[in-house]
């Protein structure tokens, strides 16, 4: 996240599922770390492989839109990803 820090305001984490490992720890843990430099929404997608590619594009797609990371962060949590 410190490296997304330099050419950005914000983060939109999207990561596999916290049933299927430890990832989404090790995300929050992250970006708790430098929730000083960047904030950092990190996303449980619920889902892995495609399912996961599908909501990094529908937050790009957000971002292209204009859209905030926490507004962005909310509409995938919103959304039903099955």
């Amino acid at each position: 996240f410190r490296a997304l820090a330099r050419d950005h305001d914000a983060v939109v984490a999207v990561v596999v599922s916290s049933r299927l490992g430890r990832v989404w720890d090790a995300a929050r843990a992250g970006a708790e770390s430098v929730a000083a430099e960047v904030p950092v929404a990190v996303v449980d997608s619920r889902s892995a492989s495609m399912g996961v590619g599908f909501q990094a594009l529908r937050a790009a797609a957000l971002a292209d839109e204009g859209r905030d990371a926490e507004t962005i962060a909310a509409a995938l949590r919103a959304e039903e990803w099955r």
